[in-house]
């Protein structure tokens, strides 16, 4: 007898709880109940409060997407017939309802409140194949005023990738409205596509995640919207048709919602620290995903910080943007994109027959103490500082500092075209201030070999002095170029 509860507790061992049909549902070697005492004073024997100990279910997602619940004892799936297994929705229904409703002397189980089960529960999906053994689950639920709350807490024992894994999940039942929150540690995204193909995406991911799943949804199956707050430790990624060799990768954040039915995701933000931790790039992402029949469309908003120009090889991936990569990583030597913002269309693809596809890039860049290696023999710009703009077919710069062979290049604008149709070109519009011997040795170093004896009769080595000139250039970016290729202007003062 509890005298606070009002309630009177009982003990049972080796129960059967038995369907209406004379189906046993579940078979438990302990039951703890309490009688609600205010059902009995109405003449009522009404349970208030269920405790199954050690109870041992089997769960079947048949090939049609609906379960079935056994006991484990069960040799399965059975043909239709009087002593069929229960339908677990059924079930599952019909205990939310009986938890939700308000108590009833005309119907004894509308008095019960609380439910706890502990146990193990197998997951037997024909759909995928999979076997799914957690070896200790523990529940309780709890009805007052109409709405219902609970937790349930979950360890796995197969498949072995979930073995380390942890779950609670918090929910509220409204009616027909359920709020789920599922916490959940240990997953190692690299070890799921073991355990489910469809997954194969997530084997180059080698770091373990943990994080909340909200859910929203209405009895029986309909998934109103689902959000996931992701985090990742110290890990790496090793995408080899993408990248180089593995990524380091120091920390990862994900915020994103599903729309189930309409098979499309939406990245509220993809935070990521990548390489050195003293130095390390740092990534954030946004946008959204759509499945389509063979591939997933991505559109990506994305920006980065601290990004070291001689680690492009590393971190553009291979395959986007080929002219654009190969230029850059070909050219640039040293300095920084201080910050950048990409903003990314392509079509991933999921099935054998289907190929990547770059539907848009975009973007603006801010850079500094940038060197170029910018055409042939030609000596290198240093000290590149400045910001512009970008997509698949080149870049247009806005240089606002740099130095060539010792010669300033002040205020200017550089663009960079045809990076996606082999017809790869550059153009020059700046300010030079040096002296005057410098830049003549870069006018004659090869490919260009403006040679000014030709036109003035005087050596260039023999010539001293300080240059101020307005100075364009414009030629194509290939092998075998000659001087009859390259246009040029020079205005300004010796």
């Amino acid at each position: 007898w509890d005298r606070n509860e009002k309630q009177i507790d009982l003990r049972a061992l080796n129960v059967d709880l038995v369907e209406s049909s004379g189906t046993t549902l579940i078979n438990t070697p302990e039951v703890n109940v309490s009688l609600s005492v205010f059902a009995l004073m109405r003449g009522v024997v009404a349970l208030s409060s269920v405790e199954l100990q050690d109870v041992d279910i089997k769960l079947v997602r048949r090939e049609d997407g609906t379960f079935q619940i056994f006991r484990k004892t069960d040799p399965g799936p059975v043909d239709d017939s009087d002593g069929k297994p229960a339908e677990f929705t059924e079930t599952a229904l019909h205990v939310f309802k009986v938890l939700a409703s308000e108590p009833d002397h005309q119907t004894p189980l509308s008095y019960l409140k609380r439910l706890y089960v502990n146990g193990s529960l197998e997951l037997d999906d024909q759909l995928t194949g999979l076997n799914w053994d957690a070896h200790a689950v523990e529940s309780l639920l709890v009805g007052h005023n109409g709405v219902i709350k609970g937790d349930l807490g979950v360890s796995f024992s197969s498949p072995k990738v979930l073995e380390a894994v942890h779950t609670d999940i918090a929910l509220t039942v409204k009616g027909d409205d359920v709020s789920a929150r599922l916490e959940f540690s240990g997953i190692d995204p690299a070890r799921l596509a073991d355990a489910d193909p469809r997954l194969v995406a997530l084997e180059d991911l080698d770091m373990v995640l943990g994080g909340t799943v909200d859910t929203e949804l209405t009895l029986p199956d309909r998934v109103n919207s689902l959000t996931a707050n992701i985090q990742g430790g110290a890990g790496r990624v090793s995408y080899q048709d993408y990248f180089t060799q593995p990524l380091r990768v120091n920390s990862l954040g994900l915020q994103v919602s599903a729309d189930v039915h309409g098979k499309s995701l939406q990245v509220s933000s993809l935070d990521v620290s990548i390489g050195d931790e003293a130095s390390p790039l740092i990534l954030n992402v946004s946008g959204s995903a759509q499945v389509l029949e063979d591939t997933v469309a991505l559109k990506l908003d994305t920006g980065l910080q601290q990004l070291k120009v001689n680690e492009f090889d590393l971190y553009w991936p291979k395959g986007v943007a080929k002219g654009a990569r190969n230029w850059l990583v070909n050219n640039m030597k040293a300095g920084t994109v201080d910050s950048a913002k990409l903003d990314l269309a392509m079509q991933v693809p999921t099935g054998p027959e289907a190929k990547f596809q770059l539907d848009e890039l975009k973007g603006t860049v801010a850079y500094s103490e940038l060197t170029v290696e910018y055409f042939g023999a030609l000596p290198p710009a240093t000290g590149v500082t400045g910001s512009g703009t970008f997509d698949q077919r080149g870049f247009d710069l806005d240089v606002t500092r740099g130095v060539v062979n010792g010669v300033s290049i002040q205020p200017g604008k550089v663009v960079i075209s045809g990076l996606n149709n082999k017809k790869a070109a550059i153009s020059v519009n700046t300010q030079l201030n040096g002296q005057l011997d410098n830049l003549f040795a870069v006018l004659e170093s090869p490919p260009l070999e403006l040679n000014f004896s030709t036109y003035t009769g005087v050596v260039s080595d023999h010539l001293a002095g300080q240059v101020a000139s307005g100075f364009s250039i414009a030629l194509p970016l290939k092998a075998g170029l000659t001087g009859q290729e390259v246009q040029y202007e020079a205005r300004g003062k010796i």
